[in-house]
């Protein structure tokens, strides 16, 4: 009687944990969470990506010698574009 016990409350027990891990995966698997990673790392690529422009940007003008006075806007400010919200989420820079 007590082998059958211990084996009833062993499975029951290795159920519950199976359900709980397959309703984890499901939730974690679902496409709306999927596409929310996905966003995610493409804003904070672009983001990257736009830094990286503006600092080519100036290094082209410094070594082309363009100003601010050859009617072409040079301030190309790299400091907002690395500064992000910590939330992930990227802010569209200048209109």
């Amino acid at each position: 009687m007590t082998r059958r016990l211990v084996s009833v409350a062993f499975g029951v027990t290795l159920g519950v944990l199976a359900m709980r891990r397959a309703t984890a995966l499901r939730e974690r698997v679902q496409p709306g969470a999927l596409a929310g990673r996905l966003m995610l790392g493409a804003g904070e690529f672009v983001a990257d990506v736009r830094v990286a422009m503006a600092e080519r940007e100036q290094e082209l003008r410094s070594g082309l010698g363009l100003g601010v006075g050859d009617g072409v806007d040079a301030d190309v400010d790299v400091a907002a574009l690395e500064a992000r919200p910590a939330d992930g989420n990227v802010q569209r820079l200048g209109g």
